[in-house]
């Protein structure tokens, strides 16, 4: 039988709880969100996403203009409904660098006491906790806003990872991808 540290369950019940009320205060906000969604409608409508744009609207790349087209789509689905899946995945970009994190700094993986085997570093320390906890202001301006830049700094830390690991041409897709939808 295996033993689950009691601070593992309470992340377990507590990470999630916090998850869904920011993503439920958050979500009601505009943001750059809102830009998102009218590029990509210029997009849908086969318009152009910076000659058709309100000025000061479209100031991304265009991939990014590119990547804002599905979120225009889902929006007119439900508008609620994208709002959340940006968020939550912004959540899941968000795990996706601490993990990374963790592995280019302490060469080893993120785990959950209790519920994985092997080695890793526990998500409830300190080593996992601190960095969540000294970027946590941009962290949050980033859900405030509905903006990419995690999702980007996700993509960034996982091309670092695969390029320690000599997977360099995924390395310099991850990378690339992720200049190109900011720069």
């Amino acid at each position: 039988r295996v033993s689950v540290p009691r601070r593992s369950l309470v992340f377990l019940v507590w990470a999630p709880l916090l998850v869904i009320a920011l993503t439920i205060i958050y979500q009601r906000r505009i943001g750059d969100y809102a830009g998102y969604l009218v590029v990509g409608d210029l997009g849908l409508s086969g318009r152009d996403i910076y000659r058709d744009a309100p000025p000061g609207i479209n100031t991304w790349p265009p991939l990014f203009g590119l990547a804002c087209i599905p979120l225009a789509w889902l929006s007119h689905l439900s508008i609620i409904g994208a709002r959340i899946g940006w968020m939550f995945f912004g959540w899941g970009a968000l795990l996706v660098s601490l993990a990374c994190s963790i592995r280019l700094v302490h060469g080893r993986r993120l785990v959950l006491a209790g519920f994985s085997r092997g080695v890793g570093i526990d998500v409830t320390t300190s080593a996992a906790l601190l960095p969540l906890l000294l970027s946590i202001r941009w962290i949050l301006a980033n859900f405030e806003h509905l903006q990419v830049n995690i999702a980007i700094l996700a993509l960034t830390l996982l091309g670092l990872v695969y390029h320690r690991e000599r997977h360099d041409r995924p390395a310099g897709l991850l990378i690339g991808l992720a200049a190109a939808l900011k720069l």
